[in-house]
Formats: structure tokens, C-alpha cells, sequence
């Protein structure tokens, strides 16, 4: 079926590329590359197809490959070829009775002859890649650049996690580079997935536009595993862990800030706020903190007029240039304009609790906190605090909010996630019956870049798109599934960046490096 749709693609010719390769004439310099294909059980494999293929071909481009670069195995398994061109090339065969392939790639060939490693032929796998809903499916293709193999987008179907395709007849290897494009479309194809070990007679899942990495404080300068929030700049990360504080930056340059820089006991910051280069405020149980240039500046009630040293969370009015608000776990909400301190409490407001788990602070400045009995909302001097008793929030501790751009109101409690219509006061809780993963507290939320919610949990993460639920559980979410998630964020360029609990920080999305 591959070969077919190959073929099917190849009528675009207008747009094909070729390869120089070598007709035994003239003074160019003639390359060559040697090799022998072997069963599995190392005898050598006669009557074998190879070919010999640039790194950067695509079957659907470019022209089909010419005669020079493909060659039939001899009796003892042998082939060779001889060409012009010079440059990184992969060695691609398949056995036509029995279906055995093999792929050898990475050859650098830049003069002389080179030895190919040993291409074993071996039963053949298949690929499940799952797409974003943006691509194309009536025009887009895939293909595996430096292979003849593709699949057209057409072909896709769906299951109960998402629309994906198969591309079959893999040969038993380490893909590199899978890539789409769309049929007419003179751009380059872009990457579509990271790294793929293929095996024979499996189906390896992977996720198109999606690529990992995970930060811990074995493989980066991360000071711990534990990671209680995250915030962001355009260019800089700023890391809340249970051993300090840790600032990327964009040329990837850590910063580091240690218990004993701050001036604290214990390196466990609860809660960050980053301002720009070198300026920043925590939370900590053992006060508040403010970086400004090299000097940090411990707000305690024995130096200020904080009433607590329990702070749990921090945020900022004006993008991180007004007023800075606290949570505290005893004495309310606080605010600091930069000389008084302000608390909103139980005798002086009607904020539901003092005892305030998040705090949020939406684009037009008014002021959310979560507490152990509802939430407090307040803008100058009007305030309100949405409860059991006078709203359809659940009762007991709300952990966080997130507002979408739709400007729907979300909080998260033990057992799932309450959405809020301020507009017309329609409530809807979402549980377990929702979400597997809502079997527990939702700790976090965040609103992906396409405008779907994401929420933490100790169980992992999961995605509401306003339509469809998905669970980042299961073999392909192995880096995130069955973590306790404690906060997101997500960047720019669409990148997920999730704090867990005990494996540092998992990045996923379109960009990741």
C-alpha cells in the first residue's frame, strides 16, 4: 500500500528534486558505498533490493530514485554503489518473498569508499502516529525522510484517543525524522514527531508536533525534583522547588538561589512570581522574598508588617509591575504596595476562610483566591465570596482557578473541576465520570495555547477542549502519566511545562529541544 501511495504521489513532478549520481563518465569524483545484508541468523541474503537513499529525500517531492542507487545482493549478500554526490546517505532493503526489511542510516560519504554496516533483514513494524486536529487530512502527507516509505493523510482514522494514521512496512530502526506536508504546498514539510524505535511485528505510538523532555536534578541544574510552581517570561522559566530557586534563561543559563542565599531554614518555595531579569517574588512557610538585582530582601514578622510567616502563593497586578498580593495559610490574603501591608481576613472581609491555597489575578487586575471554604473575589472595594451556600461550588478546600479566554471561571477541588458561567450563573461540575485522573484533588490549571483547559492532579494530567476529555495516561504519556502534578504552565510557542511532585519538570508540545 505504501508503494502504491508513492507512486500516486509522484506525478507532482514539477516540484521533484533530484540526486546527482554518477554515469561512469567525466572527471567528477566518484564515491562509493559498500555492504551485505544477512538474515537474522547471519547467513548472507541473496537477491536482496537496496537502496541507496539521501538523508533528505522525500518520496512524495522528489524524483524516484535512478538506477545507479539501487542495486540487487549477490549470492554472498553483497552490493555496492557509485555516485557524484556527497553527504550523510541511508541504506534502505527489502527481501521481495519475504517481506524482510532492514534500514541502515547516518552513512557520511564525502570520497573514497565506505563500508556500510550489516543490514539484517528482520519482520517489519508499524508506526501509530496520533495528529493534531490542525493538520491537513485530505491534502497533508507524511513520509520518513532518507526512506521511500509514506502515508497519506487520507488514510486516517480515529479511536477513542484521537485521529492518527499507520505507516506500515517500517523496517526495524531508529527514525530520526518523520515529516508532513501538504500536497501543492511549496514550504518545506515540517518534523512531525521525535525519535521512533521501531520494532519488528509492534506498534510503536508517538504524537505528531509533539516532543518531550524532562528536567530533573540529575540532568540539569534543577536543585530539586520536586517542583511547586512554575513561572514564566517571555524568555526566562523560574522554578519554585523543594531545595531553592532555579532561573533558565534563554540562552539556557541557570541561575541558582539556595536556602542560605535567601536567608531561610529550608529551601522550600512554595510559590514564585518572575518579574524580569533578576527581580522576583516567593512564598515560603517561613515568609516572603523579593530578588531585586543581587541583594534578596525576607519579609518576616519580626523585620515587617507581614502577620504571617505561612505564605502559600504569590501573584501580581499590572503583568508584575503593581501591587503584589499574597495567600497565607492563617491570616487571609494579603497585599504589599511597596511600603504597607494589607490583609483581608475573616474579621475584616467576607472572604470565606484565611486559610487561602492559590492566588490569581486576571487580565483586568481583579483579585481571585481559593481558600479551604470557596473563593474570594475582589477589585477595589467590592468584594465577594462564592461558597457552597450561595453559589454551585463545592464545598471544603478549592485548590486553584484558571479563567479562559472565553472568560469562563474554572476551580479545582477534591474529585474534579467546577466551571463557572459568571455571565449567566450556570455551574457544571466535572468528575471522575469525566476524567479517570479526577480521582483526587485538581491542583492545578492551566489553558492550553488553542484555548482548551488542562488540569493536574496526583494521578497526572488531562485536556478538556470544550468538547472532548483526553487522559495523558498509558505508554504514550510515559514521562507524565501517574505523576502528581502541581502546577502548569505553557509558553509562547505552545510548549507544556509541568511541574510534578518527585520527577523535576516535563516539557511536551511543538518545540521542545
Amino acid at each position: 500500500m505504501i508503494y502504491l501511495l508513492i507512486l500516486a504521489f509522484l506525478f507532482l513532478s514539477g516540484c521533484s528534486q533530484s540526486f546527482m549520481v554518477s554515469d561512469g563518465a567525466g572527471s567528477e569524483t566518484t564515491n562509493s558505498i559498500v555492504g551485505t545484508v544477512i538474515f537474522s541468523d547471519g547467513k548472507p541474503a541473496p537477491g536482496v533490493q537496496v537502496l541507496c537513499i539521501h538523508e533528505n529525500y522525500n518520496p512524495v517531492y522528489n524524483e524516484a530514485l535512478p538506477e545507479p542507487l539501487i542495486d540487487t545482493t549477490d549470492l554472498s549478500g553483497s552490493y555496492s554503489f557509485a555516485f557524484t554526490d556527497s553527504g550523510i546517505f541511508n541504506i534502505q532493503t527489502f527481501h521481495l518473498s519475504l517481506g524482510a526489511r532492514s534500514l541502515i542510516t547516518g552513512i557520511p560519504v564525502y570520497g573514497d569508499t565506505i563500508a556500510a554496516p550489516y543490514g539484517i533483514l528482520k519482520e517489519t513494524g508499524t508506526i501509530k502516529i496520533y495528529l493534531p486536529d490542525t493538520v491537513d487530512t485530505v491534502n497533508g502527507y507524511l513520509y520518513i525522510e532518507g526512506t521511500t516509505l509514506s502515508s497519506s493523510l487520507s488514510a486516517a482514522v480515529a479511536d477513542s484517543e484521537g485521529i492518527y494514521v499507520l505507516v506500515d512496512s517500517v523496517p526495524e530502526a531508529r527514525i530520526h525524522s518523520i515529516r508532513y506536508g501538504i500536497l501543492n504546498d511549496p514550504s518545506a514539510p515540517v518534523r512531525l514527531t521525535d525519535t521512533v524505535d521501531v520494532i519488528s511485528n509492534q506498534t510503536t505510538e508517538a504524537d505528531g508536533f509533539v516532543f518531550w523532555a524532562n528536567y530533573t536534578k540529575e540532568n540539569t541544574e534543577l536543585p530539586g525534583n520536586r517542583v511547586n510552581d512554575i513561572s514564566i517570561s517571555p524568555t526566562t522559566f523560574a522554578f519554585a522547588t523543594s531545595n531553592g530557586i532555579a532561573v533558565l534563561g534563554p540562552t539556557s543559563y541557570w541561575s541558582l538561589y539556595t536556602a542560605a542565599d535567601i536567608g531561610l531554614n529550608s529551601g522550600n518555595i512554595l510559590g514564585v512570581y518572575y518579574i524580569q531579569y533578576r527581580k522576583m517574588w516567593i512564598a515560603t512557610y517561613e515568609g516572603a522574598a523579593a530578588l531585586d538585582g543581587d541583594n534578596w530582601i525576607l519579609y518576616t514578622t519580626g523585620n515587617s508588617g507581614i502577620p504571617t510567616n505561612r505564605i502559600t502563593d504569590v501573584d501580581i497586578e499590572l503583568g508584575g509591575y503593581g501591587d503584589v498580593w499574597f495567600g497565607t495559610a492563617d491570616k487571609g490574603l494579603l497585599m504589599y504596595d511597596d511600603s504597607v501591608w494589607a490583609a483581608y481576613d475573616t474579621a475584616n472581609s467576607d472572604i470565606p476562610s484565611n486559610g487561602v491555597l492559590s492566588v490569581f489575578i486576571d487580565r483586568g487586575d481583579t483579585v481571585w483566591c481559593t481558600t479551604q471554604n470557596g473563593v474570594f473575589k475582589l477589585k477595589g472595594s467590592y468584594s465577594k465570596a462564592l461558597t457552597s451556600l450561595n453559589s454551585g461550588i463545592p464545598a471544603g478546600d478549592i485548590y486553584c482557578m484558571a479563567i479562559g479566554n472565553n472568560r469562563d471561571r474554572w476551580f479545582g477541588y477534591y474529585g474534579g473541576v467546577a466551571r463557572w458561567v459568571e455571565s449567566n450563573d450556570i455551574w457544571t461540575l466535572y468528575t471522575s465520570a469525566h476524567s479517570a485522573v479526577f480521582t483526587d484533588s485538581v491542583l492545578t490549571i492551566a489553558e492550553d495555547e488553542d484555548g482548551s483547559m488542562l488540569f493536574g492532579t496526583p494521578k497526572g494530567m488531562c485536556r478538556f477542549s470544550g468538547a472532548k476529555w483526553h487522559d495523558y495516561t498509558g505508554s504514550r504519556y510515559r514521562m507524565l502519566a501517574d505523576k502528581k502534578v502541581r502546577t502548569i504552565v505553557v509558553d509562547h510557542s505552545g510548549n507544556k511545562w509541568v511541574g510534578s511532585a518527585d520527577n523535576g519538570v516535563i516539557i511536551f508540545g511543538p518545540t521542545v529541544k
